[in-house]
């Protein structure tokens, strides 16, 4: 039995030891004398692969040469590594950081639990998070969340990695960017991975990506955005459709290039192997346009012009007649959004099919098309014009063909009604006479 008198003196040597301990590693008796740490309550454990300190009730370390101080609630310190615990608060020359845990090993910082990180203009929430404040690197994983005090761009990912020196960071794994415009419109980026500039307007993305903007949805294996200016590659396609109306625009190239301001959609330039439809849902037209290159200029979320360029095929369908155009070029026009006028330019052919299975054949150098809501009204044909139709009824022979300076073709109910020749007028009228039709 061992006496009192002793028992108590070895708790007394004890604790004298654990608070001697405490106090040379608070004033700074550790191996980098830059560093001290302080707490209301202290507890040293002498183990043989080392000794451990516990440190309970305002936990404070300090780092002066890294302009560095972490608060927390407790803390276990082994060796080189710091475990703090509760409360946590860090914070160092570039950013703050709130957590529920810490560990603080060699210069490396690893947080978990309800990350949140503010570094001068942007933030970070994530599930963890580790940084490199030597080289200013920031990692986080488990679902991050990056965003500009601003307020105008956000990032989530399951991963994101970025540093502090103003250069490209990197986010994998669902990523959705947003960038926020002054109106309250929106771009929005759905891709596998995301290259992004903390400092710049500058997003790279690839990989399955979808960007959408209002009635605008692109989807393409790569791109980017920046200034008001978004870019996609790899026979991206693009869906738009018009605000209010239920008339929409499928096209599909090898590159596109829209023009935004403040991420609403102004112009966006399709170039090469350009395929084209137009579709008017409540005037039930289809019209299918192909090109070297086109552009599509937008006005209060409506059409205002088209314009498609080399080798261009033309097709317009509508209440069951069809056209087909070729040419060198052509330009459309919309009024108010529904389509009112369009020119193909180049000496070419072309062929017409009534819905009353009346046929026709036209050339000339320059084709103009008028609509009135969006129903075609007349075909003007221009430069060595020529018109052959054949009527519905086939079998009584009848058939049209004429040429001239100019030919106007007027058009009723999506049928050819009747033909105006100007200059130079040649034809011939072909007419059953057993039939006795004028």
């Amino acid at each position: 039995m061992i006496p009192k008198f002793l028992l108590y003196s070895v708790l007394c040597w004890t604790s004298k030891l654990r608070v001697l301990l405490g106090v040379l590693f608070v004033s700074g008796g550790t191996a980098n004398a830059e560093q001290q740490i302080s707490a209301e309550w202290v507890e040293t454990r002498l183990e043989q692969s080392g000794s451990s300190r516990t440190y309970a009730g305002k936990v404070a370390f300090r780092d002066s040469l890294n302009a560095l101080q972490i608060l927390a609630d407790s803390a276990i310190v082994t060796g080189s590594k710091y475990v703090f615990v509760s409360n946590l608060s860090f914070q160092d020359s570039n950013r703050t950081i709130q957590a529920k845990q810490l560990v603080y090993d060699l210069g490396v910082a690893q947080f978990s639990g309800s990350v949140f990180l503010q570094d001068g203009q942007r933030s970070l929430r994530a599930p963890n998070v580790k940084i490199w404040p030597d080289s200013g690197q920031v990692s986080a994983w488990g679902g991050a969340a990056f965003s500009f005090q601003s307020h105008t761009r956000h990032i989530v990912a399951e991963k994101l990695k970025y540093g502090s020196d103003g250069g490209f960071g990197v986010a994998v794994g669902q990523v959705v960017a947003t960038v926020l415009g002054k109106q309250g419109d929106s771009l929005r980026i759905e891709t596998d991975s995301l290259r992004f500039s903390p400092e710049q307007e500058k997003l790279e993305f690839w990989g399955a990506s979808k960007v959408s903007q209002s009635g605008m949805v692109l989807v393409a294996p790569f791109g980017n955005y920046g200034k008001n200016r978004l870019q996609a590659f790899g026979r991206p396609e693009v869906i738009w459709i018009q605000q209010d109306r239920p008339d929409s625009i499928w096209a599909k190239a090898d590159s596109v290039d829209m023009s935004l301001e403040d991420q609403v959609l102004r112009s966006f330039h399709l170039l090469s192997a350009v395929e084209m439809q137009l579709s008017g849902q409540r005037e039930a037209y289809v019209q299918t346009v192909q090109g070297d290159s086109a552009v599509i200029d937008v006005a209060d979320n409506k059409i205002s012009r088209l314009q498609v360029f080399g080798q261009v095929r033309l097709g317009f369908q509508q209440r069951g007649s069809k056209i087909a155009i070729e040419g060198d070029s052509t330009a459309v026009w919309f009024r108010d959004g529904r389509l009112d006028s369009l020119v193909v330019f180049g000496q070419s052919g072309g062929t017409y099919q009534g819905a009353d299975n009346s046929v026709g054949k036209m050339s000339g150098a320059q084709k103009t098309l008028w609509f009135e809501d969006a129903d075609l009204v007349k075909m003007r044909l221009v430069g060595s014009a020529e018109c052959m139709y054949d009527p519905s009824d086939l079998e009584d022979g009848s058939r049209v063909n004429i040429g001239g300076d100019s030919l106007d073709l007027f058009f009723a109910n999506g049928e050819l009604a009747h033909i105006d020749a100007l200059g130079k007028v040649k034809g011939l009228h072909l007419q059953n006479k057993a039939k006795n039709k004028p």
